[in-house]
């Protein structure tokens, strides 16, 4: 992807993989990501990546999703069943 960022941190979010600030043209990711496959990063940076071109989850956001990981509903359906960290693994386990 062509795109340039301008920044790109990471940081420990309890309820997001990642999120864009457009204005600022900055991406966070969540640091637990670390724990998760590398297709689900790699999902997660480009989601985040596609909002600095398009803000909105429209026909023309998910045309650069599957045009550059056609694979996408997969990596975002495996994410979304696991946990965000290890500590809301415990407190499902402990519930």
């Amino acid at each position: 992807m062509a795109e340039e960022k301008k920044t790109l941190q990471i940081k420990q979010m309890k309820t997001r993989w990642g999120t864009c600030n457009i204005s600022k043209q900055r991406i966070w990711l969540n640091l637990e990501l670390a724990k998760k496959p590398l297709h689900c990063l790699e999902y997660v940076v480009l989601h985040e990546m596609i909002h600095l071109l398009e803000r909105l989850h429209n026909d023309r956001f998910y045309k650069f999703m599957g045009h550059y990981l056609p694979q996408w509903k997969f990596c975002k359906d495996e994410l979304n069943r696991l946990p965000i960290s290890y500590e809301d693994c415990q407190e499902e386990d402990e519930g």
